[in-house]
């Protein structure tokens, strides 16, 4: 039996290698958030899949050799439409082209010359040939899984970092409208705008961090996002700045939550901005993980390029994504509807029910008029105040001054400290 032949050892300092930038989309459900945990078995982050991918395609040989960097650390359950990395990858041209011959455009072909000789004569033997830089969109995409896509790229200069290079970063967190007071909701948002210290809608990370101080250059709630209008009508937070701290956009829209539900006044942010007067940040959760996207990140003369064959793949892609999530929608609203037409009940015993639940101060209108559907039953349950939602039994609101506090950065910084000096005479 003849053994089977080995492969050629993959040595990428014979082939030439240029610094490019990556612009990626990801669904942040599918994974435990952007950022590897190097070493750590199950590790299911989008960098961890990334760099199976840049190996498997012999772009790179590993991580720790290839000058990577990051925009963002987006946390678990967290998507991006806007993601950037740089890092070195192999290309497709000759070791010896020079640096300004090679084209930016991936489309370009550009001529090439080599030299060899003949081994039968010794002579030397010149051939030009047009040559294309590699389809790194193509190669990347044809084995990351669905969730993972990278849309374009572009050849950065040596000193260029994704993460330091970065002059803005744009977050998108999506909602449904309900019954949430969008004017008071803007009132609030309207006051993260400018350099202000968010350690009190934020998390401190005391490790790295010691400055809380944010510039917000734009803040904005866009509505009609698709959606029938109404209570599910779509909407967005879009929030722009020059960077942001640990968990600090789910901070800030959960406290805006607070204000559209009539909870808190848009006050509420000067106070959370007012460190003097409370230096440690008031107990209450962020808003969840799953509606926050990394929407865009902005640079200085760096213009992202794809070929029309990849953009058609990705929007394709996307299109057959956004029907499987579109489908579910509709027969979701499909269900709402049936209930409202073909369900029925007493009015009468409706109506006791909304006065005990709710503590209505009047019977509904449908009562003694005995059996009703259940639409019209929400009809006169919305003239008394009340919509069904996702939460049907919202849990009591504290004042956010009145709770509990956490601890200052001064007493992370001590407790820090002095964990650092057990473990050392430990």
């Amino acid at each position: 039996m003849k053994e089977k032949k080995k492969g050629r050892v993959f040595d990428i300092s014979t082939k030439l290698q240029r610094h490019v930038a990556f612009r990626l989309a990801y669904d942040g459900e599918a994974y435990q958030g952007f950022s590897e945990n190097v070493g750590t078995p199950g590790d299911e982050s989008v960098e961890r899949i990334l760099f199976e991918g840049l190996v498997k395609c012999r772009l790179i040989e590993k991580r720790q050799t290839c000058c990577y960097s990051r925009c963002g650390r987006t946390d678990k359950g967290v998507s991006a439409f806007g993601q950037i990395i740089a890092l070195k990858v192999r290309s497709a041209f000759p070791l010896s082209t020079p640096v300004g011959n090679l084209p930016s455009n991936p489309n370009d072909e550009v001529p090439v010359t080599t030299t060899k000789v003949n081994k039968k004569t010794g002579e030397e033997e010149t051939k030009t040939t047009m040559v294309k830089e590699c389809d790194y969109i193509k190669m990347l995409n044809a084995v990351l899984p669905p969730e993972l896509r990278v849309i374009s790229w572009v050849p950065v200069t040596e000193e260029f970092s994704a993460r330091f290079s970065c002059k803005s970063r744009t977050y998108r967190y999506f909602f449904p409208r309900r019954n949430l007071d969008l004017g008071a909701m803007r009132a609030g948002l309207a006051k993260i705008v400018g350099d202000h210290d968010f350690r009190n809608m934020a998390k401190m990370d005391t490790e790295h961090v010691s400055n809380f101080r944010r510039l917000i250059f734009s803040a904005e709630i866009i509505e009609t996002m698709g959606g029938q209008g109404g209570a599910r009508e779509g909407c967005y937070f879009q929030i722009k700045g020059q960077a942001f701290l640990w968990h600090m956009v789910r901070n800030i829209v959960k406290v805006m939550f607070f204000i559209g539900e009539g909870k808190e006044e848009p006050a509420i942010v000067d106070e959370l901005f007012d460190v003097e007067n409370l230096p440690g940040k008031p107990n209450y959760q962020m808003a969840s993980d799953l509606p926050l996207v990394l929407h865009r990140c902005d640079f200085n003369s760096l213009d992202m390029l794809s070929s029309a064959s990849n953009l058609w793949d990705v929007q394709c892609h996307l299109e057959k994504r956004w029907d499987r999530f579109k489908i579910k929608c509709l027969q979701i609203e499909n269900g709402i509807d049936s209930i409202s037409a073909e369900c029925s009940v007493d009015g009468s015993s409706v109506s006791a029910w909304a006065v005990r639940k709710f503590g209505l101060s009047s019977p509904l209108s449908v009562a003694g008029l005995g059996v009703v559907p259940w639409g019209r039953a929400l009809e006169a349950l919305g003239r008394a105040g009340v919509t069904p939602g996702p939460h049907p039994k919202p849990p009591e609101h504290a004042k956010l001054m009145g709770r509990g506090k956490g601890l200052t950065y001064e007493e992370k910084v001590g407790q820090m400290q002095g964990k650092k000096k057990e473990s050392s005479t430990g």
